[in-house]
């Protein structure tokens, strides 16, 4: 059956089927979400809100559905930094992507925290601020001797802490 045909047909917001092995099941909300398990199925069934026809109303959602949307963490988000970003150069895009991929890691740790957590963009100018600081990245005085053993270069010397000059 297709996508439109069942949500038209049925007011339920979801259908599934299985093989005996693997589990399918469609969810229909903004747009249709198709998942497949040989581990999870649709029950229990849990409780969830949607706005329908300006009124919100309890809806049931099987159980794999919950699950993945659980488990999506930062992925939507990475998809569209990822969209809005694209480049021309590989390397570019490369090093772009591993620093949108470490913001959006940083930013679910900060989420998952804190109880009250920022919003991704504010998170993400704040680090932005934050790095932009003169002295943030410089290292700080440790108090530790650096010692370059006999065997690596034959003879032992005391370096300096790169901060304080000391």
């Amino acid at each position: 059956m297709s996508d439109t045909v069942h949500i038209k047909k049925t007011r339920m917001p979801f259908d599934y089927r299985s093989d005996g092995k693997v589990y399918c099941a469609k969810w229909y909300n903004n747009s249709v979400l198709t998942a497949a398990s040989n581990e999870q199925t649709h029950s229990p069934l849990q409780k969830f809100k949607r706005r329908i026809e300006g009124q919100r109303k309890d809806i049931n959602q099987p159980d794999l559905i919950r699950s993945y949307n659980n488990g999506m963490g930062g992925v939507d988000l990475l998809d569209r930094i990822l969209a809005f970003n694209s480049r021309k150069k590989m390397v570019l895009a490369a090093f772009v992507n591993i620093l949108n991929v470490a913001t959006v890691a940083a930013w679910r740790i900060h989420c998952k925290a804190k109880q009250k957590s920022l919003m991704h963009l504010k998170f993400r100018r704040k680090v932005i601020l934050y790095l932009w600081q003169p002295d943030c990245l410089q290292d700080k005085c440790h108090n530790y001797q650096k010692y370059v053993t006999i065997a690596h270069m034959g003879f032992a010397t005391q370096g300096s802490c790169r901060a304080c000059q000391k």
